[in-house]
C-alpha cells in the first residue's frame, strides 16, 4: 500500500495504526451510510499571500505549511493587516493541500493563514474532528489527482468534490473520539464505537496488537546490535590495553613524516590525475576506484600520490562519525592522489604493522580520544597533524601484532555476518506491517 512508507530517519511517514484505523473505519462507514462531498460538509477558506517587504516588522505570526508539519517550527511575522477570514484561532482545522498533505487542529498561537492551506469550518450537523480524520483517510486517494511540476498540489474543485462517508452527527462524534484516542497513544479507557462498527474495531485492535509485536521485535534487534558493538569494544580493550608499551605517533615517526593532502583550489592542467573522494574510505581500506579526475600535471601530483602500505586519516568533514577515521592503501596506481582532507601517515620504520595500526586507530578505544580532541567550539569536528602526532598507541612485538589482527579480523567477520542477518531481519519487519494492512483492507485479517 502507498499510504505509509519508511522515511530516511527510520520513522513511518504516518502513524501506521492510526492511518489503518482511519481507512478501516471509513470503509466500514461507507457500507452503511451515504457519502457526501467535503465541500458540502464544511466551508474551505484558502489562505492568502503576504507582503515580503513587511516581514519581521510586527508580531502577527504567518502560519505556513512548515508550521502545519511542525507547530514548534519558527514563524515569520508581519505587521500587515488582513481580513478576518484569514485569521486563525486555536482549535481551527487547517489542511495543507500543496506539497505536503497534512491536517491539524491548530494548537496556537493565533495567526494569519498563508496560501496553500485551507481553514475548514464545519457546517451544521457535522463534527470538526471527524472531518479531519475523513480528510486524512482520503489523502491517499486524493493524491491520484495531484497536478503541477515541482510543487504538487490538489485542485480546489477536486479537493472539495471528494466524497467521504457522512453518518449522523452522533456517529461522527463517536468515530472522532475513538480515532482521537488512538492518535493520542491510547491512554485511559477506550471510547465506545457504534455496534455496527464492532467488526472494524476488532480489525483495528488486531492491527494494533500486531504492530506492537513488530515494534517489540525491532527493539530486540536494536538491543542485540548494541550488545554486538559492546562485545567488539570489550575485545578491543582486552587486546590493546593489555599491551603495556605505548608510544606516541610523533615518537615513532616524527611529526614531519605526516603530510596533508593536495588542496585542489589552485587547479592546473589536465594530466590524467585522479583524486580520492571521501567515500573512498571503506571499512579501514582505501578504494582507489572511488576517485574523480582533476586537472593537474602528473609532475605536480608526485608528492601526493597514494602509496601502498601507507595509512590515511580523515581530518574531518564536519561529521563526528567520520572525523579521524583511518584507512590503509593496499595498492597504488601511480595516478591517484589524496585530497587536503586526508593526512598521510607513513609507517615504515615505526614498528607498527599497517593493519595493526588501522585496527587500533579505528577501535572504540581510540575513537573516544579522537572525538574528544576533534570537537571544536564552533561545533565542527576536525583534527590536525598535531592531534595525530600526540596520540599514544600500543606497540607490541610484530608477531603479537599479527596475532591481534588475525583475532580481530575473525571477530569482525562474525560481527559483519550478524549485522547482515540483522539488516535482512529489519527489512522483513519493515515489509510485514504494510502486508498486514493490505490484508486488513482486503478483509483477510
Amino acid at each position: 500500500m502507498s499510504l505509509i512508507r519508511k522515511l530516511n530517519n527510520g520513522k513511518w511517514s504516518k502513524p501506521p495504526v492510526l492511518a489503518a484505523a482511519r481507512l478501516v473505519l471509513a470503509k466500514g462507514l461507507s457500507k452503511r451510510y451515504p457519502s457526501r462531498q467535503l465541500g458540502n460538509m464544511a466551508e474551505f477558506v484558502n489562505g492568502t499571500s503576504y507582503d515580503r517587504g513587511r516581514l519581521e516588522m510586527g508580531d502577527k505570526p504567518i502560519i505556513r505549511i512548515s508550521n502545519i508539519s511542525d507547530p514548534a517550527s519558527e514563524f515569520i511575522k508581519t505587521d500587515e493587516e488582513f481580513p478576518q477570514r484569514y485569521h486563525v484561532s486555536t482549535g481551527d482545522l487547517l489542511v495543507s493541500w500543496s506539497a505536503s498533505f497534512k491536517s491539524i487542529l491548530w494548537p496556537g498561537p493565533e495567526g494569519i493563514l498563508n496560501q496553500h492551506i485551507f481553514k475548514v469550518t464545519e457546517t451544521n450537523g457535522h463534527v470538526r474532528s471527524y472531518i479531519r480524520h475523513a480528510i486524512e483517510a482520503a489523502f491517499d486517494a486524493m493524491q491520484q489527482n495531484v497536478v503541477g511540476i515541482g510543487m504538487m498540489h490538489l485542485r480546489r474543485k477536486d479537493f472539495l468534490g471528494h466524497e467521504v462517508p457522512c453518518p449522523p452527527a452522533d456517529v461522527q462524534n463517536a468515530v472522532a473520539k475513538y480515532l482521537d484516542w488512538i492518535e493520542s497513544g491510547g491512554g485511559g479507557d477506550e471510547p465506545a464505537l457504534p455496534s455496527e462498527l464492532e467488526e472494524q474495531r476488532r480489525i483495528v485492535a488486531k492491527i494494533e496488537h500486531l504492530a506492537a509485536r513488530i515494534d517489540e521485535a525491532h527493539g530486540l534487534r536494536v538491543r542485540s546490535l548494541d550488545e554486538v558493538n559492546v562485545m567488539y569494544a570489550a575485545a578491543c580493550r582486552q587486546v590493546f590495553v593489555a599491551n603495556d608499551r605505548e608510544v606516541t605517533v610523533e615518537q615513532a615517526l616524527g611529526r614531519k613524516a605526516l603530510k596533508n593532502g593536495k588542496s585542489l583550489k589552485e587547479m592546473g592542467h589536465p594530466g590524467g590525475v585522479r583524486c580520492l573522494r571521501l567515500s573512498a574510505m571503506q571499512d579501514g581500506q582505501l578504494d582507489l576506484t572511488d576517485s574523480k579526475p582533476v586537472p593537474m600535471f602528473r609532475t605536480e601530483a608526485t608528492e601526493y600520490l597514494v602509496r601502498k602500505g601507507d595509512v590515511y586519516v580523515l581530518r574531518g568533514n564536519g561529521s563526528k562519525d567520520l572525523v579521524g577515521r583511518a584507512a590503509l592503501a593496499l595498492c597504488e596506481d601511480g595516478r591517484t592522489i589524496f585530497p587536503d582532507l586526508f593526512i598521510r601517515v607513513p609507517l615504515d620504520g615505526s614498528g607498527w604493522l599497517p593493519e595493526f595500526f588501522v585496527a587500533c586507530w579505528n577501535s572504540p578505544l581510540m575513537r573516544r580520544h579522537i572525538t574528544d580532541a576533534a570537537k571544536t567550539t564552533s561545533g565542527i569536528w576536525k583534527i590536525n597533524q598535531g592531534h595525530i602526532a600526540s596520540f599514544a598507541m600500543p606497540l607490541p612485538p610484530v608477531e603479537e601484532q599479527r596475532r591481534i589482527v588475525t583475532y580481530l579480523d575473525g571477530l569482525q567477520a562474525n560481527v559483519d555476518r550478524l549485522k547482515a542477518l540483522q539488516q535482512k531481519t529489519a527489512a522483513e519487519l519493515d515489509a510485514l506491517l504494510p502486508s498486514i494492512l493490505d490484508k486488513a483492507f482486503k478483509g483477510e485479517l
